[in-house]
């Protein structure tokens, strides 16, 4: 059986159309009271048209996933546009109505998505379709930066040992890059921390416990001692 079921997976795998090839500028919106207008430009790098869909939803974090919702007073528009090859186009994202001031920066997520194509008739085969998530914050100038707290959490049950970074500022943090004991951290290459948002990093093949780190950030680099948790 092993034969057919290679011979079955090479055929699937010829039939795979390719995803479109767009190119987005700028890679992150930050709007304000005096800017409430962001603008994207998308590009059609592919020899094929693409039709895309725009939306964008609200952005929430817990200690380990990304939550997003419903994006109420925000408008993106055009929602829906077909690109050529080569072609542009820009998208506007901006308020319906003034925005009250939060107490900390608001975060959100641009989606574009890819609409597939319709098969042609009498073709078979699998369809790949392209998806990107572009970030959107809204600042007030007297709002305060990001303010990281690192935590070690040990090892506890089932639950391996876990780095523990929460945000009191009142920014958002982006980690390019985390050494823990001078060790690459894969998972925490450009880890996003939401204002008020706490995350954890677990560590598997972490036996002790972590004793120091050095982060670096949009806001420069920094070593640090980190604390473990009160048992």
């Amino acid at each position: 059986m092993r034969r057919p079921l290679l011979t079955l997976l090479l055929c699937l795998a010829g039939t795979v159309a390719g995803a479109a090839e767009l190119a987005v500028s700028p890679l992150r919106v930050d709007l304000d009271p005096q800017h409430p207008i962001g603008v994207l430009t998308v590009t059609n790098q592919g020899s094929e048209p693409a039709v895309i869909q725009a939306g964008v939803q609200r952005w929430q974090q817990t200690a380990d996933d990304d939550l997003f919702e419903p994006a109420d007073g925000l408008l993106i528009t055009p929602a829906l546009f077909r690109l050529k090859p080569g072609q542009h186009q820009l998208i506007r994202i901006g308020w319906r109505q003034p925005v009250p001031r939060p107490l900390q920066a608001a975060a959100w997520r641009i989606f574009l998505s890819e609409v597939p194509a319709m098969p042609a008739p009498g073709a078979s085969g699998l369809r790949m379709s392209l998806r990107l998530s572009i970030p959107l914050f809204m600042y007030w100038p007297d709002m305060p930066p990001a303010d990281l707290r690192w935590q070690w959490l040990p090892a506890s049950g089932s639950q391996p040992g876990r780095l523990q970074v929460s945000n009191l500022g009142g920014r958002h943090a982006r980690v390019t890059r985390l050494l823990v004991d001078g060790e690459t951290a894969p998972r925490a290459q450009l880890l996003y921390v939401l204002p008020g948002a706490t995350r954890q990093l677990p560590l598997p093949d972490r036996t002790g416990a972590v004793t120091r780190i050095t982060v670096t950030s949009d806001d420069g680099s920094s070593s640090q001692a980190v604390p473990a948790a009160a048992p």
